[in-house]
């Protein structure tokens, strides 16, 4: 019977070190596509018109699947995240008259 220390471990395939790094950094690669694919949630300022109720403004920015981050006193400004930024401009449909995105809001 042989001992497990006296038993040689086969010899790695000529160039198999390589595959394998390669389809590591390939595997890698798709990772990080996929990821990169992915919508990143945006951050966005909404300001409704004064006809418009908090409830209103709730289930407008709700069917969009935004957010709420902060709404101001008078519930007419709001900061929300949006999964898709690019849906945003359906709120001026729902009453928004101003979607701006939150880096560039100023109240002016």
């Amino acid at each position: 019977m042989m001992d497990r220390r006296e038993r040689k471990r086969p010899a790695a395939q000529p160039g198999s070190r390589r595959r394998t790094a390669a389809l590591l950094l390939g595997s890698a690669v798709l990772l990080a596509a996929a990821l990169s694919a992915r919508p990143v949630p945006h951050e966005v300022v909404v300001q409704f018109g004064d006809d418009v109720s908090a409830r209103e403004a709730a289930n407008a920015l709700a069917s969009l699947g935004a957010t709420v981050l902060w709404v101001n006193r008078s519930e007419g400004v709001w900061a929300v995240r949006m999964p898709d930024p690019g849906e945003a401009w359906r709120l001026y449909d729902r009453g928004a008259e101003r979607v701006t995105d939150a880096k560039s809001y100023s109240s002016t």
